[in-house]
């Protein structure tokens, strides 16, 4: 990290400021570059160059800020469909023959009820509704195999890499990335609640034999 100093007179002001890179390229895949004012921060990928911009409210009185060069260790994938991976998730980011693992909870509104499909009453609304059938089918596939995410991964890194023959490396990267959906989050099990106790049943009040009132009376009374 290094500090920027601000030219100018001191006191709140905006401040414009860009970094030109020396030999970006080969800092471009992995490394990112943090300029930091007070408590305002600013992430981006290492570029040729690059204009960040702060508000007065974060300058104030300050005349220095503070740039720093961060290099990414690891990724994972997060799924964001609350209706796949609602509530608390697990995600786990290998790296250095490590891991670390997050908990990632996961909210969204409500999906908008998608309307009843109206019985068609022309040929073209038919074949619209089977259009829209295949699109469905088509949708289901790619999320069964995850392709959203491996293709992605993959596209991601012939940029960082950026082969000879990218055709090929894609090839062999989506062969290689199979992986990533034994890692794809999962959401957790819910405990299982603990099992209520029974209700005790009251017991029943002992059966109480009652003697005639005369008997009673001759044994005990009658002299």
């Amino acid at each position: 990290s290094d500090c920027l100093l601000f030219t100018g007179t001191a006191g709140k002001m905006a401040v414009e400021l860009r970094l030109d890179t020396a030999d970006w390229e080969k800092f471009a895949g992995d490394h990112y570059v943090s300029v930091r004012v007070g408590e305002c921060q600013k992430l981006s990928k290492v570029a040729a160059s690059r204009t960040y911009k702060f508000p007065a409210t974060a300058v104030g009185s300050r005349r220095y800020g503070r740039v720093e060069v961060f290099r990414r260790v690891g990724a994972g994938a997060v799924c964001i469909d609350p209706q796949v991976a609602g509530g608390t998730n697990e995600v786990s980011v290998s790296f250095e023959n490590t891991a670390i693992n997050f908990e990632v909870s996961l909210n969204g509104d409500k999906p908008t009820p998608a309307p009843q499909p109206v019985k068609a009453a022309f040929p073209e609304a038919d074949k619209l509704s089977r259009a829209e059938k295949a699109q469905q089918k088509a949708k289901e596939y790619l999320e069964q195999h995850h392709l959203e995410v491996r293709l992605s991964e993959a596209m991601q890194a012939v940029l960082r890499e950026r082969p000879a023959d990218p055709a090929a490396f894609l090839a062999k990267r989506l062969m290689e990335n199979g992986e990533l959906v034994a890692k794809l989050p999962t959401q957790k099990k819910a405990k299982d609640a603990a099992a209520e106790p029974a209700p005790v049943q009251a017991k029943a009040a002992p059966t109480v034999s009652l003697t005639p009132f005369s008997q009673y009376y001759t044994a005990n009374i009658n002299v």
